[in-house]
Order: structure tokens, then C-alpha cells, then sequence
């Protein structure tokens, strides 16, 4: 694994002791471009909202983010999600926004993966979490 130590450091190993994720768990992940053709995430995005954005394709993002989440395990390629067996919502085209957050929210998305959160309002974030929502916020301020 290219990046063992981190990958080692968050435990992941260990975390699939306890769950690979399911089939029933979906993660909403916004970036502007996932290719949902990447060979890591075959089978893994049933569900895409918006467009790619074909400026950022080279970027690679989104493809991490995803893969980080439910990439494909022990296929001798790249990443290894940490909750495998679970699915993706992809709002590709455009970073998180509230409109997309409390769309992902309604539908029952339990997760949520933002990048750059520093458009989102806190009533957003309220209302996304007192609908059961976990919204993970990793990014820029």
C-alpha cells in the first residue's frame, strides 16, 4: 500500500475487524469530478447527481475521496475503502453547498463527506445533523 503508515495510523486494519460497511450504508461524497468509471470504484456510485466538471478531471479528488471511503479491497491497485461494502451518492460538479447537503440529508444519506466547507451555514449543518446525518468536514476555512 502506497501510504501504509497513514493507512496503519487511522487503524483501518483494525476497524475491519469490527465492519466492512454494508450494502445499505450510503456515503454522500460532493467533489467536482469523481469518475465513477475509475477501476476502485466499479459498482460503487448507484447514485450521481450533477455533472463532472472536466477542468478538475486531472485533479483526482474526488477518485480519492471515494476510494478512501469504499475503494475496492485486495485488488492490488491503489486504495482500500475503510467501509468497503458500502455504496456512494455522487454530487460531482461542484464542491459542497447547502442546497446539496440538505438534499443528501432528505434522502437518508447517513454520511456525508465534504471537502471545503466554508460556504455551508451552520443551519445547514443543523438541520442535516438533527436528521440523523453524520456530515464529515475535512478542508479548507
Amino acid at each position: 500500500m502506497a501510504n501504509s503508515a497513514l493507512f496503519n495510523g487511522m487503524q483501518i486494519p483494525c476497524a475491519w475487524t469490527l465492519s466492512n460497511g454494508n450494502q445499505n450504508i450510503i456515503i454522500a461524497i460532493m467533489d467536482k469530478y469523481i469518475d465513477d468509471e475509475h477501476f476502485d470504484l466499479v459498482g460503487k456510485i448507484p447514485y450521481k447527481y450533477g455533472t463532472n466538471n472536466p477542468i478538475n478531471q486531472d485533479l483526482n479528488h474526488g477518485v480519492q475521496s471515494v476510494g478512501a471511503a469504499v475503494g475496492i479491497r485486495n485488488n492490488g491497485t491503489c486504495s482500500a475503502g475503510s467501509g468497503g461494502n458500502s455504496r456512494v451518492a455522487a454530487y460531482r460538479g461542484q464542491y459542497a453547498n447547502n442546497s446539496n447537503i440538505i438534499d443528501a440529508s432528505n434522502k437518508g444519506y447517513q454520511i456525508i463527506s465534504i471537502s471545503a466547507w466554508n460556504t455551508i451555514s451552520r443551519a445547514t449543518m443543523v438541520t442535516a445533523t438533527q436528521n440523523g446525518t453524520v456530515v464529515l468536514v475535512a478542508g479548507l476555512d
